[in-house]
């Protein structure tokens, strides 16, 4: 039987509009309330507004049916839920690969033990340093860190496939210039991102707190200096082609909040279609894409070099600009900062 690429079928099916990957946030509430976050909203307001057990599972049987064969389960934090185990069982008998993005701290003996009787696909894990004081400056949560690292010790023992992401920002900074220390300690694939997303909500007060956070052009150059022989810093581009062409958001992939609104992506407001009154498919099928996400960079970038390395996306220009066709002024400067020091290496090797 003839084998074809994953990059092949992926771009077959976006040819076709055919949904594929779903990320699906089953709360906004989170039990830390870390100083960077885009998304989180307490109380009791918040959860009585969220899909219950029976809509859940409704609407996972309306994508699973549609095509979707990857699911991402999300928040805040999924297994806040009472329900969480219910909720991912169904996934699973309806045969969707499930990743479950978390911050662990929440994972006890009890959890893995669920987990490697029902092996997920991933646990991608939040994690913001391996010292208590720097993690709960960010969690604002005392107690969090030996909660998260006992999760780490217990994963360690079995066959449960998981990867950390750490975010840096001012707080962690001077501690993610040792990237590899930190990856070999936790004992997985790690991977950093520098780039801290505004609030999805809008609210100016938390979006001052990320923006204090963000790390300065220079501060990035210095960490990707630090950390260029490290395989968990990875700059996001491609010398090979842009890489908003893989962009799936209302191609293959779609996004649906916890309230129950279909969305094409998690960072853009549209086209907000209440799948409580409208099936799953019906949605998807609705949807028309004016421009492609590339079309939208030309417009927002133009014929800008750094194109290629660039992390640019409409998702992104939304929540920073209110438009999807806008370029992002912060990304700009970060952006020609790593480039500069790519390069400044590049001459060093060549002499």
């Amino acid at each position: 039987m003839p084998t074809v690429r994953f990059s092949t079928y992926r771009n077959r099916i976006m040819e076709k509009r055919v949904p594929f990957i779903a990320m699906f946030d089953i709360t906004h509430r989170c039990n830390l309330d870390c100083v960077h976050c885009y998304v989180r909203s307490d109380g009791e307001d918040y959860k009585n507004k969220e899909l219950d057990l029976e809509e859940i599972c409704d609407m996972l049987q309306q994508v699973s049916k549609a095509g979707v064969i990857h699911l991402r389960l999300t928040g805040g934090e999924p297994l806040l839920r009472p329900d969480f185990k219910e909720i991912y069982l169904y996934a699973k008998k309806k045969n969707l690969a499930v990743t479950i993005l978390t911050n662990a701290t929440l994972i006890t003996e009890d959890m893995v033990n669920f987990f490697e009787k029902h092996p997920p696909s991933m646990l991608a894990i939040s994690s913001y340093d391996l010292t208590a004081q720097t993690y709960e400056e960010i969690t604002r949560v005392k107690g969090s860190f030996k909660c998260f690292q006992k999760a780490i010790r217990l994963l360690k023992k079995t066959r449960i496939r998981y990867i950390v992401k750490s975010v840096i920002m001012k707080t962690n900074y001077k501690e993610a210039k040792d990237m590899e220390r930190i990856a070999g300690a936790i004992e997985a694939y790690s991977f950093y991102s520098y780039y801290l997303v505004p609030r999805r909500d809008g609210d100016i007060a938390k979006n001052m707190l990320i923006n204090q956070q963000r790390l300065a052009p220079e501060e990035i150059k210095t960490l990707f200096n630090s950390n260029r022989k490290a395989k968990a810093f990875k700059v996001d581009g491609s010398s090979r082609k842009d890489r908003i062409e893989e962009c799936g958001a209302g191609r293959i992939g779609f996004y649906i909040d916890p309230y129950g609104k279909f969305n094409i992506c998690a960072f853009i407001n549209g086209p907000n279609i209440d799948l409580k009154k409208v099936r799953f498919i019906d949605a998807w099928k609705s949807y028309k894409m004016d421009r492609t996400p590339l079309m939208k960079k030309k417009i927002a970038c133009g014929d800008c070099e750094s194109s290629f390395s660039c992390m640019w996306c409409p998702g992104l220009a939304y929540l920073e600009t209110g438009s999807t066709e806008k370029s992002i002024p912060y990304l700009c400067r970060i952006t020609d900062a790593v480039n500069k020091e790519r390069e400044t290496q590049k001459c060093s090797v060549l002499n």
